[in-house]
């Protein structure tokens, strides 16, 4: 399954780099150019076909691809030489001509997110429908603890921003957080009936050298509905306190409780405390049934059975609290929001006070291997094309940026020549387009390496948790057991 996910996605990329060069293609053929090829894909074509004096090919590096047009400024560094024709017996094209060949690849790009935008305004993409915006939980020592921040504030805004759900969006918690630009975060939180301003300074968390650096966090996570999915039932904790399928935790020894790992901290402390104690004093444990409130108590224990947890339990597990429905965007807003991201995507680099770089751009394999995964979920192909509408958006204005070999690039080229009444040397043109070429692909090795360090852990991690075909399928929940009640 994963493979033809791939497949898939590999086919969309190919789709989104045929729309480019077909915009090329076609207004070359418009201006009356001498096309020489047409290809998809980078490297010695597995496949190609002439017609009417055109090579049309398929390359196997499916990341790129492009139309070879000699009238246009020399690109054999990257695209190889011309063949059949002599460069220096084409006719001179006007500067005119080629800002509008050039131009239309990146038209083109923006035609096909419109596409995709029509595609989505119909048939929806997925969009969390839990927009909590209340703290749930507070890491011990962590900036939001240092700055005053406590479970249960709900949040207002951050940096002036007002916010709209904890994550998913440009203007939610996570988002506002990792992207910040200031020194300090400022946090407007609504806490019982006084509004606070409250700033905290961001930490990055520690990675490896091959991995992408940490982004910036506070240390909070949302509040979240603590619901009972299941009860075990083999003389587990839950099952001899009364609760059932259903119930929602409110609150531990009279504290109100608005987190799983808050709710996990509060009983392996708890549990520290007894075996210290020698005592067996059980926590009082707040729950919801319906419309009542109800009241019991639990103690966490270690499971007699499989013998290698070593982690206090209750035997309960939650219920998924984030449930997805399906949003359906205007076409404008879609395309409004594409460029936003990456508007902010730039600011965010170019500001010394976030540790984000170029390096957390991901390159193709990085995205190739997300959507690939995100395909196999759920409603993850709408996810996806909601994706390409912001991958065509990036496309246009990454080609329009002003690099000779970039279609931008070309443009600056052509309104040099007007300004000069004469085409920029190509002695001096194709060292630039050398060192510009050589700096692009290094950029994406460097961005590719990254794609794969940021996985290597997880990897490897993979690779040890594989279990033996002879042993045992892994404990479900249901299975676990605990000690008989004394």
């Amino acid at each position: 399954m994963i493979i033809i996910s791939i497949l898939l996605v590999l086919f969309l990329f190919s789709f989104i780099i045929f729309t480019h060069e077909l915009g090329h293609f076609l207004a070359a053929r418009w201006r009356g150019l001498y096309v020489d090829r047409f290809q998809i894909g980078f490297g010695k074509p597995f496949w190609k076909k002439t017609v009417d004096g055109v090579q049309y090919g398929l390359a196997p590096i499916p990341f790129g691809g492009f139309v070879s047009l000699p009238q246009m400024a020399s690109m054999e560094t990257i695209e190889g030489s011309v063949d059949g024709v002599s460069k220096e017996k084409l006719p001179e094209i006007s500067p005119i001509d080629k800002i509008i060949v050039a131009f239309a690849g990146p038209l083109f790009s923006f035609f096909t997110a419109v596409l995709f935008a029509v595609i989505v305004f119909f048939c929806g993409k997925p969009d969390a429908l839990y927009k909590e915006t209340r703290i749930g939980y507070v890491q011990e020592g962590s900036p939001a603890a240092k700055a005053g921040l406590q479970a249960g504030d709900n949040i207002l805004e951050i940096d002036d921003t007002v916010v709209e759900g904890f994550f998913g969006s440009l203007n939610s918690v996570r988002e506002l957080i990792v992207l910040g630009v200031e020194k300090q975060t400022k946090f407007l939180v609504q806490r019982g009936d006084k509004q606070l301003t409250l700033f905290a300074d961001a930490t990055f968390e520690e990675k490896a050298w091959y991995q992408r650096s940490g982004v910036r966090q506070v240390g909070v996570a949302p509040a979240q509905p603590l619901v009972i999915a299941t009860v075990n039932q083999n003389n587990s904790p839950a099952q001899l306190a009364g609760l059932k399928a259903g119930d929602e935790i409110v609150s531990i020894d009279g504290e109100a409780i608005y987190n799983f790992s808050l709710f996990t901290n509060k009983l392996n402390t708890h549990y520290q405390q007894q075996l210290d104690a020698k005592d067996k004093v059980p926590l009082s444990l707040g729950y919801k049934r319906g419309e009542q409130i109800l009241s019991t108590t639990i103690a966490a224990q270690k499971p007699i059975y499989p013998e290698a947890i070593e982690t206090p339990m209750v035997g309960i597990t939650w219920e998924n609290y984030i449930t997805r429905g399906l949003v359906y965007p205007g076409i404008t807003e879609q395309l409004k929001n594409g460029f936003l991201m990456i508007f902010k995507s730039m600011q965010v680099i170019s500001n010394k006070n976030n540790h984000m770089s170029v390096q957390h751009f991901s390159g193709p394999v990085g995205i190739v291997g997300d959507l690939a995964s995100i395909l196999q979920s759920p409603d993850g192909w709408r996810f996806i094309l909601s994706f390409m509408v912001v991958i065509n958006v990036n496309l246009m204005i990454f080609n329009l940026l002003p690099l000779p070999v970039l279609d931008g690039g070309h443009i600056i080229l052509a309104f040099l020549q007007i300004i000069r009444r004469k085409p920029v040397s190509a002695k001096v043109l194709e060292p630039i387009q050398s060192f510009c070429a050589l700096l692009l692909i290094g950029f994406m090795l460097f961005i590719t390496t990254k794609d794969v360090g940021d996985n290597v852990n997880g990897w490897i991690e993979g690779l040890k948790n594989v279990e033996p075909k002879e042993r045992a399928e892994p404990i479900k929940a249901e299975n676990i057991k605990f000690p008989a009640p004394e």
